[in-house]
């Protein structure tokens, strides 16, 4: 499975997250952890795959002293 790195919205909120290929459609709303739909503003042209985006996931978390490591 890929990902794409997207820039939602909802309401007046803007974020950026990773979500699925299959859901990385202008326009669409997808459903993040938080339980909301927010709806697809924009798409990255590069995908990756899942383990690629765990580990980022991973080092990034650990990248700044501010943050505890999980």
């Amino acid at each position: 499975m890929m990902y794409r790195q997207c820039k939602l919205t909802l309401d007046n909120a803007n974020t950026v997250g990773w979500i699925e290929d299959r859901g990385a459609k202008l326009g669409a709303r997808v459903e993040m952890e938080d339980g909301n739909f927010w709806t697809v503003e924009e798409v990255s042209e590069h995908a990756i795959d899942r383990e690629t985006l765990r580990e980022k996931q991973r080092m990034d978390r650990n990248s700044l002293l501010s943050i505890k490591p999980l």
